[in-house]
Protein backbone atom coordinates (compact mmCIF):
# COMPACT_ATOMS: atom_id res chain seq x y z
CA UNK A 1 0.00 0.00 0.00
CA UNK A 2 1.23 3.33 -0.83
CA UNK A 3 2.25 5.69 2.21
CA UNK A 4 -0.21 8.10 0.76
CA UNK A 5 -3.08 5.56 1.94
CA UNK A 6 -1.72 5.09 5.24
CA UNK A 7 -3.78 8.26 6.61
CA UNK A 8 -6.59 7.44 8.82
CA UNK A 9 -8.80 9.26 7.09
CA UNK A 10 -8.27 9.12 3.69
CA UNK A 11 -7.67 5.19 3.50
CA UNK A 12 -11.36 5.00 5.23
CA UNK A 13 -12.95 7.30 2.32
CA UNK A 14 -10.71 5.51 -0.35
CA UNK A 15 -12.28 1.80 1.13
CA UNK A 16 -15.46 3.44 0.87
CA UNK A 17 -14.95 4.45 -2.47
CA UNK A 18 -13.14 1.15 -3.57
CA UNK A 19 -16.70 -0.51 -2.50
CA UNK A 20 -19.02 2.29 -4.17
CA UNK A 21 -16.78 1.40 -7.91
CA UNK A 22 -17.49 -2.28 -7.20
CA UNK A 23 -21.44 -1.44 -6.70
CA UNK A 24 -21.75 0.37 -9.69
CA UNK A 25 -18.91 -1.76 -11.85
CA UNK A 26 -21.37 -4.88 -11.26
CA UNK A 27 -24.55 -2.98 -12.62
CA UNK A 28 -21.93 -2.17 -15.63
CA UNK A 29 -21.26 -5.59 -16.26
CA UNK A 30 -17.91 -4.49 -16.22
CA UNK A 31 -14.84 -6.77 -14.62
CA UNK A 32 -12.42 -4.05 -13.30
CA UNK A 33 -9.54 -6.60 -12.77
CA UNK A 34 -9.75 -6.73 -16.53
CA UNK A 35 -9.66 -2.92 -17.73
CA UNK A 36 -6.42 -0.58 -17.85
CA UNK A 37 -7.81 2.08 -14.96
CA UNK A 38 -5.59 5.26 -15.86
CA UNK A 39 -6.26 7.27 -13.43
CA UNK A 40 -8.61 8.08 -9.93
CA UNK A 41 -9.76 11.59 -9.52
CA UNK A 42 -11.24 13.90 -6.43
CA UNK A 43 -14.04 16.20 -6.34
CA UNK A 44 -13.97 19.00 -3.48
CA UNK A 45 -16.56 21.97 -3.20
CA UNK A 46 -13.93 24.60 -1.34
CA UNK A 47 -10.92 26.73 -2.96
CA UNK A 48 -9.18 25.70 0.95
CA UNK A 49 -10.71 22.47 0.58
CA UNK A 50 -8.69 21.36 -3.10
CA UNK A 51 -5.56 23.62 -2.03
CA UNK A 52 -5.74 20.87 1.50
CA UNK A 53 -5.83 17.74 -0.99
CA UNK A 54 -3.02 19.20 -3.91
CA UNK A 55 -0.40 20.13 -0.60
CA UNK A 56 -1.06 16.28 0.54
CA UNK A 57 -0.72 15.05 -2.73
CA UNK A 58 2.44 16.62 -3.42
CA UNK A 59 4.19 14.98 -0.33
CA UNK A 60 3.60 12.14 -2.65
CA UNK A 61 3.88 13.05 -5.90
CA UNK A 62 4.55 15.42 -8.62
CA UNK A 63 2.09 17.95 -11.01
CA UNK A 64 2.44 16.56 -14.27
CA UNK A 65 -0.42 18.71 -15.47
CA UNK A 66 -2.42 21.93 -14.64
CA UNK A 67 -4.50 23.25 -17.31
CA UNK A 68 -7.88 25.47 -17.49
CA UNK A 69 -11.27 23.10 -18.86
CA UNK A 70 -14.17 25.10 -18.57
CA UNK A 71 -13.22 27.69 -16.68
CA UNK A 72 -11.45 25.89 -13.73
CA UNK A 73 -7.87 24.50 -13.10
CA UNK A 74 -7.76 20.97 -13.22
CA UNK A 75 -4.53 19.39 -11.55
CA UNK A 76 -2.81 15.98 -12.52
CA UNK A 77 -0.69 14.51 -10.03
CA UNK A 78 1.88 11.66 -10.10
CA UNK A 79 2.46 10.05 -7.21
CA UNK A 80 5.64 8.43 -6.65
CA UNK A 81 4.75 5.00 -5.85
CA UNK A 82 1.00 3.94 -7.24
CA UNK A 83 -2.20 3.04 -5.66
CA UNK A 84 -3.60 -0.64 -6.27
CA UNK A 85 -6.84 -0.50 -6.90
CA UNK A 86 -8.86 -3.83 -8.73
CA UNK A 87 -5.23 -4.87 -9.48
CA UNK A 88 -4.11 -1.94 -10.96
CA UNK A 89 -0.77 0.07 -10.61
CA UNK A 90 -2.75 3.56 -10.67
CA UNK A 91 -0.32 6.48 -9.73
CA UNK A 92 -2.41 9.42 -11.35
CA UNK A 93 -4.95 10.92 -9.60
CA UNK A 94 -7.04 14.31 -11.21
CA UNK A 95 -7.72 17.49 -8.83
CA UNK A 96 -9.95 19.65 -10.46
CA UNK A 97 -10.82 23.10 -8.51
CA UNK A 98 -13.99 23.50 -7.84
CA UNK A 99 -16.85 24.95 -10.23
CA UNK A 100 -19.77 24.21 -9.06
CA UNK A 101 -21.21 22.37 -5.68
CA UNK A 102 -20.96 18.70 -5.27
CA UNK A 103 -23.29 16.15 -3.24
CA UNK A 104 -20.33 14.17 -1.89
CA UNK A 105 -16.91 15.41 -2.30
CA UNK A 106 -13.89 13.48 -1.41
CA UNK A 107 -12.99 10.47 -4.05
CA UNK A 108 -15.01 10.58 -6.74
CA UNK A 109 -14.44 8.80 -9.86
CA UNK A 110 -11.79 6.48 -12.07
CA UNK A 111 -11.26 6.34 -15.34
CA UNK A 112 -10.32 3.22 -17.38
CA UNK A 113 -9.03 2.95 -21.36
CA UNK A 114 -10.76 1.39 -23.94
CA UNK A 115 -9.06 1.93 -27.02
CA UNK A 116 -9.86 3.16 -30.85
CA UNK A 117 -10.32 -0.15 -33.29
CA UNK A 118 -8.48 0.95 -35.75
CA UNK A 119 -9.75 3.34 -38.22
CA UNK A 120 -12.78 3.72 -35.86
CA UNK A 121 -14.66 7.25 -35.63
CA UNK A 122 -15.46 8.56 -32.29
CA UNK A 123 -19.11 7.83 -33.28
CA UNK A 124 -18.26 4.10 -34.09
CA UNK A 125 -16.03 3.61 -30.67
CA UNK A 126 -19.15 5.33 -28.64
CA UNK A 127 -21.54 2.81 -30.23
CA UNK A 128 -19.08 -0.20 -29.85
CA UNK A 129 -18.52 0.34 -25.92
CA UNK A 130 -22.24 1.28 -25.51
CA UNK A 131 -23.68 -1.68 -27.60
CA UNK A 132 -20.83 -4.33 -25.79
CA UNK A 133 -21.60 -3.50 -22.54
CA UNK A 134 -25.72 -2.61 -23.15
CA UNK A 135 -25.14 0.41 -20.80
CA UNK A 136 -28.36 2.56 -22.05
CA UNK A 137 -30.20 -0.39 -21.36
CA UNK A 138 -29.74 -0.61 -18.07
CA UNK A 139 -32.48 1.66 -16.44
CA UNK A 140 -30.44 2.03 -13.20
CA UNK A 141 -27.66 3.81 -14.97
CA UNK A 142 -26.73 7.14 -16.50
CA UNK A 143 -24.63 7.51 -19.53
CA UNK A 144 -23.52 10.88 -20.43
CA UNK A 145 -21.19 10.91 -23.52
CA UNK A 146 -18.85 14.33 -23.70
CA UNK A 147 -15.39 15.41 -25.89
CA UNK A 148 -14.18 17.53 -23.18
CA UNK A 149 -10.92 19.68 -24.84
CA UNK A 150 -8.09 21.25 -23.61
CA UNK A 151 -6.42 24.08 -25.28
CA UNK A 152 -3.83 22.72 -27.19
CA UNK A 153 -4.79 18.65 -27.39
CA UNK A 154 -3.96 17.24 -30.45
CA UNK A 155 -5.60 13.83 -29.96
CA UNK A 156 -9.61 13.70 -29.42
CA UNK A 157 -10.70 12.57 -25.89
CA UNK A 158 -14.20 11.28 -26.04
CA UNK A 159 -15.08 10.34 -22.70
CA UNK A 160 -18.23 7.73 -21.46
CA UNK A 161 -19.41 8.38 -17.74
CA UNK A 162 -21.50 5.86 -16.44
CA UNK A 163 -22.99 6.65 -12.75
CA UNK A 164 -26.12 5.53 -10.87
CA UNK A 165 -29.45 7.33 -11.53
CA UNK A 166 -30.18 7.68 -8.19
CA UNK A 167 -27.01 8.64 -6.44
CA UNK A 168 -27.99 9.48 -3.34
CA UNK A 169 -26.37 6.36 -2.03
CA UNK A 170 -23.71 6.38 -4.87
CA UNK A 171 -22.31 9.42 -6.15
CA UNK A 172 -19.02 7.41 -7.93
CA UNK A 173 -18.66 7.32 -11.90
CA UNK A 174 -16.66 5.52 -14.09
CA UNK A 175 -15.75 6.98 -16.90
CA UNK A 176 -14.45 5.44 -20.00
CA UNK A 177 -11.55 7.17 -22.98
CA UNK A 178 -9.62 5.91 -25.79
CA UNK A 179 -6.47 7.09 -24.72
CA UNK A 180 -4.33 7.54 -21.17
CA UNK A 181 -4.66 10.75 -19.97
CA UNK A 182 -0.35 10.49 -20.20
CA UNK A 183 -0.53 10.43 -23.35
CA UNK A 184 -2.84 12.99 -24.16
CA UNK A 185 -1.01 15.60 -21.41
CA UNK A 186 2.27 14.69 -23.80
CA UNK A 187 1.05 15.61 -26.57
CA UNK A 188 0.79 18.99 -25.09
CA UNK A 189 4.20 19.61 -24.18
Amino acid sequence: MTIFLKNPEILFTFEEFQQKIMQLSQAMHLDLTEQEIDHLAIRVNEQDEAQKWLDLLLKYGTIISQNEVNGRPIYLIKLAMPITIFNNQVSVIELPFPKKIYPVTGWEHLEIVMPFLDKESIEDWEKRILTHYGWLDNESLKVKCSQPQVEGEQKPNPSIAVSFKESMHNHCCIKVHPYTIESIIEVLK
